[in-house]
């Protein structure tokens, strides 16, 4: 009876893009879009959606929200995406995030012509705190994929440093 209602809760999910990815069978939740798995110990689907234009999901630690977070992990889906655009689009996020954040830093981790992984930080912009990314864009399939890492912190720490592994290897499925 609980296979049966895993893969019919799997295949709800996967017709309504909105839902979480997790399975009874195991420990972890699965992202939509990607082939990674977060730990249920700890991570849980916060919210998510599609439209016409993209799908997202976003995941948070057990017990908090997507309006009141530490650490959050959001995974998007644009559906039609130019690949040629890439670049400029980088280079908007970047002048956007650095728009009034103090001492903000933005590294290129790795970089071709379909992908790109990057970091950011700053230590606050007046309307949010203290604040680390890493995120990988991916152009694949006429669109592109996102996932991000955020964490509201100045500290480069243990969870920073796996991060940083995670996204620089996250496939799309």
């Amino acid at each position: 009876m609980k296979l049966k209602i895993s893969i019919i809760s799997i295949v709800f999910s996967v017709i309504a893009g909105c839902a979480s990815y997790s399975s009874s069978e195991n420990d972890f939740v699965h992202l939509k879009y990607f082939n990674t798995s977060l730990p249920k110990a700890k991570w849980e689907w916060g919210y998510g959606g599609e439209n016409k234009q993209q799908g997202m999901n976003e995941y948070v630690h057990l017990g908090e929200t997507v309006q009141n977070w530490k650490e959050l992990v959001t995974e998007q889906y644009v559906f039609m995406f130019d690949e040629n655009l890439l670049s400029k689009y980088v280079s908007i996020i970047e002048s956007q995030l650095r728009n009034g954040s103090k001492d903000f830093k933005w590294t290129v981790i790795e970089k071709n012509d379909s992908s790109i992984v990057y970091e950011w930080s700053h230590k606050g912009s007046g309307v949010y705190p203290p604040t680390y990314e890493v995120a990988k864009l991916i152009v694949a399939n006429g669109g592109l994929y996102r996932l991000a890492y955020d964490k509201y912190t100045e500290e480069i720490d243990g969870d920073i440093l796996e991060w940083e592994k995670i996204i620089k290897n996250a496939k799309i499925k």
